[in-house]
């Protein structure tokens, strides 16, 4: 993994406020995902045209999530309002959007870094970041990140190449610019 940024040197980097313990062990039915709020300070809006997350303890951190909370605005996973601003699982890579495209965090949202941790038999303390870079002028395009899942379903044991599906409907016209597929257990 590399040591440096692979977005650049980040116009702000924001971590989490505590170190979070991680324990040794798995405790039955894992470690429930656990979210920490950072606010920005913004006084205006901000637009993003690159972001990484960096774990902490990368030997426990599976996943990172982090999403925007605009103002009076409650976080809860799947609210359009809270949006993902960006993440990292293994093999992803960081959020790099051309030139005239960015994210928006309004003046004074926090980020909300949720976490999925797997112990490995050590204990650790992780404490995350993100890193931003900022365009430098307001984006034509407005970019929305929007999970799509199907966390419900479960394989039977045994099952040969066991078909799983969800779907979304677009309510307007867009551009898709990636995909992340992404699973937890084998």
């Amino acid at each position: 993994f590399a040591s440096t940024w692979s977005i650049g040197k980040p116009d702000q980097v924001f971590t989490m406020a505590k170190p979070f313990a991680v324990p040794a062990d798995m405790p039955k039915g894992g470690v429930p995902y656990k979210r920490f709020r950072v606010p920005t300070g913004f006084k205006e809006d901000r637009w993003v045209q690159a972001a990484e997350c960096r774990p902490g303890a990368l030997p426990v951190v599976h996943h990172i999530v982090v999403f925007v909370a605009p103002p009076g605005e409650d976080f809860f996973p799947g609210n359009p309002k809270t949006p993902v601003l960006s993440g990292t699982a293994p093999g992803d890579m960081p959020l790099l959007l051309p030139d005239g495209m960015g994210k928006k965090i309004p003046a004074g949202s926090d980020l909300v870094f949720e976490m999925h941790y797997t112990p490995n038999g050590v204990a650790q303390s992780d404490q995350s970041s993100i890193g931003l870079v900022f365009a430098k002028e307001p984006p034509k395009y407005d970019v929305f990140t929007l999970p799509i899942s199907n966390p419900r379903f479960r394989i039977p044991p045994g099952a040969d190449n066991y078909p799983v599906e969800t779907t979304y409907t677009f309510h307007k016209e867009g551009l898709l610019l990636g995909f992340m597929p992404h699973m937890h257990l084998r």
